[in-house]
């Protein structure tokens, strides 16, 4: 089941009844789950147990022995020799010392008892490696609570805040979004990204994003996520000082008829552009929200209604004032002699960007924006700009309706346009530090554990012989040539058999 979506993709994933069972059992974020974080504590208790369990035998292991032995806990041991005669400490001392055992030391009375071990390092990497476990279990529960995932869309060219994921500074751009392709079948072997990642304005790093291939920095990952092309939203930000002088900075775009012959042109305020044969049409003025209130033009704010006005110099016919409205194309005021569409209106020289819904983007004044696409209770769909900031600003956007978003700043939705985007996915897990630490510390006890045999061997000297006793945790031939060994340096000091 895919983690962390939103209910309605699993209610249209699942169907109805299963998709809200899936919400309602946590099974869309199982990491974060009571029963999981449950089953985690109890495996984590197990092994906190296991480790307290051990933790007196390795303190035993590195401590002179507190209590002498019975001779019957040395014969039973596995490799066992009975040297007969009385054998020095010192002598015991020296050819277990020899053979890289330390060596600890009891005595009472007639009785003496040496305990030398060798492998101690085969506890520590026991304790060890269930630390590990124990941290990569912390480390994952803690990553699945608090692990910030975020999924955004990004046409190329286009960038995106990681607000979501705590990197406020950080803005990621999508230069290079392309499609690899097998040269012989023409099938999709993989999806290709090209990002750069910024600091503010300081460029950190550009890398080359594949689906296995994520970006990593600061302890955030960026994955390709998926691929595909959608209509993306045009809209392009500008500056100005005043409404007047924002209109100076638009490009209207207009089909004339003239003669049953259809052209676009298009130009700006006060351009003159010539449309047939001793015919020119003139831009006169720019209404956005335009309304007639009895013989006066207005902009009347509350109902988006572009509006063109412009005049036809006919050198035969006369001079003609018309306007045209960009939402009802084919409604044509003021009795012209020709048809004139308004289709459209785009900045001069400011660039387009092609936004996606529910995507963050930096804007010009260092705030953060957002599109949304709301549908209204008639089935309207409509664009709102949701600006994070010092204040939380919400603004709607019209076709070609400037609005003004903040101090001689404008914003112009120009339509939309369907185009190839880059799906990627921006994580950042607090828990992979303890998740790394952990497998870590797991992979060097388990290499401890394998590579080290620890060994004991005994020695317990009385007032008529002394016994030898010895065991390893993995016994073979290599273990008992150097018990042999042992026995034969401590008898061919003469003072054993």
């Amino acid at each position: 089941i895919p983690q962390e979506r939103t209910e309605g993709f699993y209610v249209e994933k699942y169907g109805s009844s299963a998709g809200e069972l899936i919400h309602h059992l946590m099974f869309d974020r199982i990491f974060k789950s009571f029963y999981f974080v449950a089953l985690i504590l109890l495996l984590s208790a197990s092994i906190i147990v296991c480790i307290i369990k051990q933790l007196p035998l390795l303190m035993r292991n590195l401590q002179n022995p507190k209590v002498i032995p019975d001779e019957s806990d040395i014969e039973g041991k596995r490799y066992y020799r009975d040297l007969k005669n009385i054998v020095g400490e010192e002598v015991v001392r020296r050819a277990l010392g020899s053979h890289g055992y330390k060596v600890y030391l009891k005595s009472a009375g007639e009785r003496t008892y040496i305990s030398a071990r060798k492998g101690i390092w085969y506890n520590i990497g026991f304790i060890l490696a269930h630390i590990g476990i124990l941290v990569i279990l912390v480390g994952g529960t803690f990553g699945g609570c608090a692990r910030k995932s975020y999924r955004f869309i990004l046409f190329e060219g286009g960038s995106a805040v990681l607000s979501s994921v705590g990197g406020d500074e950080l803005i990621i751009r999508a230069d290079n979004i392309e499609k690899m392709k097998d040269p012989n079948s023409g099938a999709i072997i993989s999806y290709i990204t090209d990002v750069t990642l910024f600091k503010g304005s300081e460029e950190v790093v550009s890398k080359r994003i594949e689906v296995n291939s994520p970006l990593e920095y600061g302890g955030i990952s960026i994955y390709q996520d998926s691929m595909g092309s959608l209509n993306g939203l045009g809209v392009a930000f500008m500056r100005a000082d005043n409404i007047a002088g924002l209109k100076q900075m638009l490009e209207f775009f207009v089909v004339v008829r003239v003669n049953d012959v259809k052209s676009e042109i298009s130009g700006g305020l006060g351009d003159t552009v010539v449309i047939g044969d001793n015919i020119s049409i003139v831009f006169d003025d720019f209404y956005d929200h335009y309304r007639r209130v009895g013989s006066q033009d207005r902009n009347d704010n509350s109902i988006p209604n572009p509006c063109l006005v412009y005049t036809i110099i006919d050198r035969e016919k006369g001079i003609f004032r018309g306007y045209s409205f960009m939402y009802y194309p084919s409604y044509n005021y003021g009795g012209t002699p020709y048809s004139v569409w308004f289709i459209g209106v785009k900045p001069k020289d400011e660039r387009v960007h092609l936004l996606a819904s529910d995507t963050p983007f930096p804007l010009a004044d260092g705030n953060v924006g957002a599109l949304k696409m709301v549908k209204t209770g008639e089935g309207e769909v409509i664009v709102r700009l949701v600006i994070d900031g010092a204040s939380n600003r919400v603004f709607e956007l019209f076709d070609g309706c400037p609005v003004e978003i903040g101090d001689n700043l404008y914003a112009l939705l120009v339509g939309t346009k369907r185009a190839q985007y880059t799906g990627l996915r921006v994580e950042k897990d607090p828990g992979l530090l303890f998740f790394v630490s952990g497998a870590v510390m797991l992979c060097l006890g388990i290499l401890l554990m394998v590579s080290i045999n620890p060994r004991h061997i005994e020695v317990l000297i009385t007032s008529k012989r002394a016994l030898i006793g010895a065991m390893a945790k993995r016994a073979g031939e290599e273990f008992e040539r150097e018990f042999r060994n042992v026995v034969l340096d401590i008898t061919s000091s003469g003072e054993g058999e």
